[in-house]
């Protein structure tokens, strides 16, 4: 199941995945148009120094001024941040377009050739495939046509000086060294700027991909137990019901076989006594006192199974009185020490705590009698400010190797805590045997009233 999730998850993984990395790219080339240009700006000041001072090749008024308002743009691109950068971009490629064309018009040289060259590398990564397609349609023509303008005798007139002083084939070429440097160094500040990038790019996307199936295989096994939690509680709902169910036959066969009996025995005996008065045959004290016990013990089975149904009142010390009670009895009744200890404040007012409490002592007693053949029981009651704590402790035959998973016992030990907002255990005694322990809040939201027809805990007068 957590494969099958992850196959599910992964369009979801990747579509995130690449936005998160289409805003990093975005932020990146945001910055790198900064830093180019800045680079851009002070690697090619030697050449333009070199040209202002007259070093240089031949050009005319109309190329220098060219080459001066191309590097001016550039530089008023670093200064001019209120601009987008893709502007400024796009500002300074069309520079250094116009650059190309006007010096390979006016004087061809290594590096007005290897100029349009380059700038479609710069195009595709600072803005991205697209400009780099156009740069690059940009650039063949360049490169193809532009020896055709040198042809035409009106650019040529225009943009090529045959009056200037020759100038010296060492100078020629350190300024052309100069500024096919430029433009390597510019290039290489570029394109490493751009590896590291790449480099974080994919590490961070390997990062966030792994944390998302991470966290995709987390959410599939929480998913995973809480569908085991739903199907364990439906479960536990259903025993419960088929429990009370089995319950209201036992309390109906005690009350038909019980109480009935003895009501019907009563009312038999009122019958027989009314027709010996109509016959006028005299009455005696023991077929009077017969029809008595015959009364008291109806009403004694009465009151033990409503004692069954509510063992205890709404009184804040009810649960103690109960705890007494479920002591001595079972000491009474199964022959083993059973003793209730207190500690503290241990009033409850909230009723419906006072009987999951009760509960949940009467079932630890009983599985300690039943299946721990314990000698001795301590139930122990304690209380502060914050909590009651509800400790029974046996000296039986301790905890099995594995806790009975489908056991009504502690399931339902453990669903009466998770209701009052506790925290249940069963652990070893220190001494040997099983100690049940369960701690609830003073202060919380009563938990809903159980219907009494569904676990029969609850009795209303």
């Amino acid at each position: 199941m957590t494969g099958i999730a992850s196959k599910e998850c992964d369009p979801g993984v990747s579509a995130a995945v690449e936005l998160s990395v289409e805003a990093a790219l975005f932020d990146w080339r945001r910055n790198a148009v900064e830093v180019f240009m800045a680079s851009s700006v002070l690697v090619y000041l030697p050449g333009i120094i070199l040209l202002v001072c007259g070093h240089g090749p031949p050009l005319t008024w109309m190329v220098r001024l060219l080459v001066y308002i191309s590097y001016l743009a550039v530089v008023l691109s670093v200064f001019l941040k209120i601009l987008d950068h893709r502007i400024r971009l796009y500002t300074m490629l069309s520079a250094a377009y116009l650059t190309a064309i006007a010096g390979a018009v006016a004087y061809p040289g290594p590096f007005i050739r290897a100029l349009p060259v380059a700038l479609p590398i710069i195009g595709l990564v600072l803005s991205g495939v697209r400009c780099g397609r156009i740069t690059t349609t940009i650039s063949v023509l360049v490169i193809l046509f532009t020896p055709w303008l040198a042809r035409i005798p009106v650019l040529t007139r225009t943009l090529r000086s045959s009056a200037s002083p020759p100038v010296e084939p060492a100078v020629l070429m350190l300024v052309q060294g100069i500024g096919l440097t430029a433009m390597l160094l510019a290039l290489m500040v570029l394109l490493e700027s751009f590896y590291s990038f790449l480099v974080k790019a994919l590490m961070d996307q390997h990062r966030s991909a792994t944390d998302i199936k991470r966290k995709v295989i987390e959410l599939t096994v929480a998913h995973d137990t809480l569908s085991r939690e739903i199907d364990k509680r439906q479960w536990l709902e259903r025993e419960v019901t088929r429990i009370a169910d089995e319950e209201k036959r036992r309390l109906g066969l005690e009350i038909h076989d019980g109480v009935c009996q003895r009501i019907t025995g009563a009312l038999l005996r009122s019958e027989a006594l009314a027709r010996r008065i109509e016959r006028g045959e005299p009455t005696t004290a023991d077929e009077i006192g017969a029809l008595s016990s015959l009364l008291e013990e109806a009403i004694d089975e009465a009151h033990g199974v409503a004692r069954g149904l509510c063992p205890l009142d709404t009184s804040p010390n009810a649960v103690e009185a109960a705890l007494r009670t479920l002591a001595r009895s079972t000491q009474r009744l199964s022959e083993v020490a059973c003793r209730f200890i207190v500690d503290g404040d241990i009033r409850i007012s909230d009723p419906v705590t006072a009987q999951h409490l009760y509960r949940i002592a009467q079932e630890a007693v009983s599985n300690a009698v039943r299946h721990a053949r314990a000698s001795r029981i301590d139930v122990e009651l304690c209380g502060n400010e914050k909590e009651i704590r509800l400790q029974v402790t046996d000296d039986g035959d301790g905890l099995p190797t594995a806790l009975p998973s489908a056991g009504m016992g502690l399931n339902t030990m453990a669903c009466r805590a998770n209701l009052l907002a506790g925290a249940f255990s069963v652990t070893p005694a220190p001494g040997g045997g099983t100690c049940v322990c369960c701690t609830v809040p003073r202060i919380m939201i009563s938990p809903p009233v159980e219907k009494t027809d569904s676990t029969g805990d609850e009795c209303h007068g």
